[in-house]
């Protein structure tokens, strides 16, 4: 084998010397590898999961490395699967498409082209057979050795239905010795990214080849953006300085480095919420971030900034008041209030969750072993629908447990959720107890419309439905929060339970 031979069959040369991109400016370079590229393909493993800040590259650094297998490895078919078509094919054109025509007609005559549709280019290797580099928005219908999914949080977010066929197709049909890397921006604190990565980033670095490892990429990372900075801005000239001054101190960040992070914030019109999800500092920032589309989430966003989420005591002089989405197990919730007429001000001081196949029995008797004096119970309009398990109404069921229910008034979902959001401005927030009910409300969202490529004005319905209805609820029965006697009898509760369980 001669040197030339050699020098083509190194692999970290070949992507440094024989293929081309279009920078950001448009201009025409050799593609060479910047530092959060080196750091992460140095850092492989068979199974990828990156969370991100915007503009490192991972595309690119896949789109070029993904070809060069196909080029140069034998039997092996790449599929890059994109969040939406038109990313897609966004990808494929000018990455993927665009460094094959630019490489040399050395290498290219090389090669057989078999076919080149708008997602998919394929190599007649003669008798070697063929290979092949798709883009698509799944993959379940074909065996790959190399995937790439790009912007998996907002795939799991708008197409779901997608996400069970990459989850339960197209993963598990890459070999061990394949690879798989799922890259994306946050979308919030919810979804299979989310779970993946949090999963993979606690438990620290893989011990098979079927585990995933959790790369992080902040925007420090950024050298390319951060060394065109030739100015600084110091604190005392930036809008909301003491702010920023803080946060470099608590993260151990540099002038520059800040005078970026400052940039960035101007540029998304000076929401933090969006500074977190396209630029977080680190994984918590990033996924504590209000996903797109939502009804409530910059709200709560914006409580948790201004405090209005935080330590919230029990006032003993006023009565709790519970409000109730009925399921079973998760789906059960429960609120509990308080409501100061004088202030013009409603306190959420408690928040309580359904576990397992938990019903209104076990719900019931925990509420009354917490330390709080009720007022009314509060529940929803369907109260009145008849069980068929029971066959009687719900809120007879609960009346037989001790429990007397307040129906809420049955406005039409617009209304609700408007009248919801008013009174987010007057409610103030316990984090400690009512955590998932935050994380409810900053991911209880609309529905995707893949048709019209937009969120529809309805809700989409998942595990944040429960607690956002229960404050939908809340909301419209906050003027009969009053400070009425208790209606739970806890005698009567204990006893009706002993008949049920014949003891």
């Amino acid at each position: 084998m001669n040197r030339i031979q050699q020098t083509i069959l190194n692999k970290q040369w070949r992507i440094s010397n024989l293929y081309k991109i279009r920078d950001k400016e448009g201009r025409l370079i050799k593609f060479r590898r910047n530092r959060t590229q080196k750091h992460f393909s140095g850092n492989l493993h068979t199974r990828n999961l990156i969370l991100k800040s915007r503009q490192l590259g991972f595309t690119t650094e896949e789109s070029i490395d993904a070809l060069d297998d196909v080029l140069f490895t034998p039997n092996i078919d790449v599929l890059l699967i994109a969040h939406n078509l038109e990313a897609g094919e966004n990808i494929f054109n000018k990455k993927i498409s665009f460094a094959w025509e630019q490489l040399h007609s050395q290498i290219k005559d090389l090669y057989e082209v078999d076919n080149k549709t708008s997602k998919t280019i394929k190599f007649n290797l003669g008798r070697k057979g063929f290979r092949s580099k798709a883009v698509d928005t799944t993959g379940r219908s074909g065996t790959y050795q190399r995937v790439h999914i790009t912007e998996f949080a907002d795939l799991c977010k708008k197409y779901p239905k997608k996400v069970v066929d990459i989850i339960e197709g197209t993963i598990p049909a890459v070999p061990t010795t394949g690879r798989i890397d799922i890259e994306s921006t946050s979308q919030g604190a919810s979804g299979e990214f989310y779970e993946m990565f949090m999963n993979a980033w606690e438990r620290g670095e893989p011990t098979s080849p079927l585990e995933w490892k959790a790369h992080f990429y902040n925007w420090t990372w950024d050298d390319e953006e951060m060394i065109k900075i030739k100015e600084i801005i110091p604190f005392s000239k930036m809008e909301q300085g003491d702010k920023f001054e803080k946060y470099a101190e608590r993260h151990n960040l540099n002038a520059k480095q800040m005078t970026y992070y400052y940039q960035k914030w101007i540029s998304l019109n000076k929401k933090w919420n969006s500074l977190k999800r396209e630029y977080p500092t680190t994984p918590a920032e990033a996924f504590e971030a209000v996903a797109e589309g939502t009804f409530y989430g910059e709200i709560i966003a914006a409580m948790e900034e201004t405090g209005r989420i935080g330590i919230v005591p029990v006032d003993r002089a006023m009565k709790v008041h519970t409000v109730w989405d009925l399921g079973v197990g998760k789906n059960l919730v429960v609120g509990f209030y308080q409501r100061d007429p004088a202030l013009n001000q409603l306190r959420k001081i408690d928040y309580l969750e359904g576990e397992g196949s938990e019903a209104l029995p076990e719900i019931v008797s925990k509420i009354l072993n917490k330390p709080y004096v009720y007022g009314k119970h509060f529940g929803p309009p369907d109260l009145n629908t008849t069980d068929i398990g029971t066959g009687q109404t719900r809120i007879k069921t609960a009346a037989g447990l001790g429990l007397r229910f307040t129906v809420v008034e049955d406005l039409s979902l617009e209304d609700g959720i408007n009248m919801a959001t008013l009174a987010l401005d007057r409610l103030l927030v316990d984090k400690g107890k009512c955590n998932k009910w935050v994380l409810a409300m900053k991911a209880y969202s609309r529905e995707w419309d893949e048709r019209k490529g937009m969120y529809k004005d309805e809700p989409y319905h998942n595990w944040a439905s429960h607690g956002a209805d229960e404050w939908r609820y809340a909301a419209i029965a906050e003027s009969k929060m009053t400070n009425d006697s208790q209606f739970l009898n806890r005698p009567f509760y204990d006893q009706t339970v002993k008949i049920w369980r014949n003891e």
